[in-house]
């Protein structure tokens, strides 16, 4: 009896994983939302991680010759695209989550990720396999198995 209702149980359990990883990518969004801005587009990267493009000499010299349209870090010649001019890109950010599939999806509420997206040609929003090794390793597989070890006794 005690083995049939611990398999049961261990069912139940394993319906509800899909639903711990939702809650774990949605209590975290704005970290992972972070990890995004801050591992991978302001160092230029794409989600193969690839580096977009470098800012040429006639970007410094906007940069600098218009106070009215500065942007929020700096446009060096050389310097790798870091994605933020005026900030809308990155402060535009949200997630959602389809708990189907048990993926998310990063996106710009204003649309701006699909522009740029365009216009370089690549996927911006997307993770590079080592950050999404690192969201599932650090976030939502630690978070699993602690709701599996507080209820899995539970029956």
């Amino acid at each position: 009896m005690i083995v049939e209702k611990a398999l049961a149980h261990i069912k139940t359990l394993e319906s509800e994983i899909p639903i711990w990883a939702k809650d774990a990518i949605l209590e975290n969004a704005d970290f992972i939302i972070s990890i995004l801005q801050d591992n991978q587009l302001s160092k230029g990267l794409d989600s193969s991680g690839t580096i977009v493009g470098t800012y040429f000499w006639t970007t410094e010299y906007v940069y600098s010759k218009d106070p009215q349209n500065k942007p929020r870090k700096p446009k060096e010649t050389g310097q790798p695209y870091n994605f933020e001019w005026s900030g809308e890109f990155f402060d535009s950010m949200a997630m959602r989550v389809d708990t189907q599939v048990s993926e998310f999806d990063i996106f710009s509420t204003t649309g701006k990720d699909k522009f740029l997206e365009r216009e370089f040609g690549t996927d911006l929003t997307k993770f590079t396999k080592q950050n999404n090794d690192y969201v599932n390793k650090n976030i939502i597989e630690p978070y699993i198995a602690t709701k599996i070890s507080e209820n899995l006794f539970n029956f």
